[in-house]
């Protein structure tokens, strides 16, 4: 199941799609006790260059790729085309799972998988296709959608799904509103810090995200990413506890700024140039944000070392697919 999952990682960053609010199924299908939800259309991800950029790094010549898609009849590609994301759980040990929109076939699929020696359970009337060495699965709710995620994340969706619990009403409006203005877009009912705090490496940074209990100020996050035609607009907004907390949080994300600016290794110095346009903003208790990243440099992030190296032009693998 590898070249699958890093297929849809690679998507997932790469996907666009004009205007497109969330299906309504698939955010039905999401669990009453979600604390993070993000979304991302893809069926018009070849519309967008920075789109055709990504799709073009999953290579057609992988031989396990082409065995993949010759064996199940599946091109993330081409058959995914939308994806909602959940967090489930205590942000102390939160579980994700995926659920997916596309044109599948389950029964092959199934073959496909019990012939590589994967495993099959059922759970809720819901085949579910497992590894030994992994607590992973995926399965086909119908031809349309499948879900993805550890086994405990993807049951509780099943069992969501039978009790008929919908997540709550507000926060159904606020991923209708984000995604009807966004091509990828997230929200969180919960503190950022619950997810951060000690979990960075550099002490400057954690203690700026957990340590001066700034980020445990905020109450909600939300945000979103546009595709432009000369790169990205990444917008998002930061529900704290009081005026003062929103502007001490401004003031710490402009220290975190300077702090990978300040870094001169050659990965710290891409990651600076995403800080270059940044705008901060305090409304009352709300902060937002704002910042355009050029094509170039998101195609920077995330082209493999490897191929920076060898390659001066990066629009080639883009322009084969046109």
């Amino acid at each position: 199941m590898t070249p699958v999952r890093k297929s849809l990682f690679a998507i997932l960053i790469a996907a666009v799609a004009a205007s497109a609010a969330v299906d309504p199924a698939l955010l039905s299908l999401v669990p009453s006790g979600a604390t993070a939800i993000s979304g991302i259309q893809v069926e018009q991800s070849k519309a967008s260059k920075f789109g055709q950029y990504v799709l073009g790094q999953i290579s057609t010549e992988n031989p396990e790729m082409t065995k993949f898609i010759t064996a199940t009849g599946f091109d993330p590609r081409r058959d995914l085309s939308e994806i909602v994301a959940a967090t489930i759980g205590s942000p102390a040990a939160p579980q994700a799972v995926v659920i997916g929109k596309g044109i599948f076939n389950p029964a092959r699929i199934l073959t496909a998988a019990q012939g590589a020696g994967a495993t099959v359970t059922t759970y809720n009337g819901v085949q579910l296709i497992g590894q030994k060495e992994s607590d992973n699965v995926i399965g086909f709710i119908d031809a349309s959608t499948a879900v993805m995620g550890t086994s405990a994340s993807v049951k509780t969706l099943l069992d969501s799904r039978n009790s008929g619990q919908k997540l709550d009403a507000a926060l159904q409006n606020k991923v209708r509103d984000l995604s009807a203005a966004n091509d990828a877009w997230f929200v969180s009912t919960v503190s950022p810090s619950d997810f951060f705090a000690g979990k960075i490496g550099d002490a400057g940074m954690n203690q700026a995200m957990g340590g001066a209990n700034l980020f445990q100020a905020v109450k909600a996050a939300s945000g979103g990413v546009k595709f432009t035609a000369a790169g990205i607009q990444i917008s998002g907004e930061a529900l704290t506890r009081s005026d003062q907390d929103a502007t001490a949080l401004a003031d710490v994300i402009r220290f975190i700024a300077g702090l990978v600016q300040q870094n001169k290794t050659p990965q710290a110095q891409q990651a600076a140039a995403l800080f270059q346009s940044l705008q901060l903003s305090t409304q009352a208790s709300t902060l937002k944000l704002s910042l355009s990243v050029p094509e170039e440099v998101m195609e920077q992030l995330f082209m493999p070392h490897s191929k920076m190296k060898g390659s001066a032009h990066p629009h080639k693998t883009t322009a084969s697919l046109r």
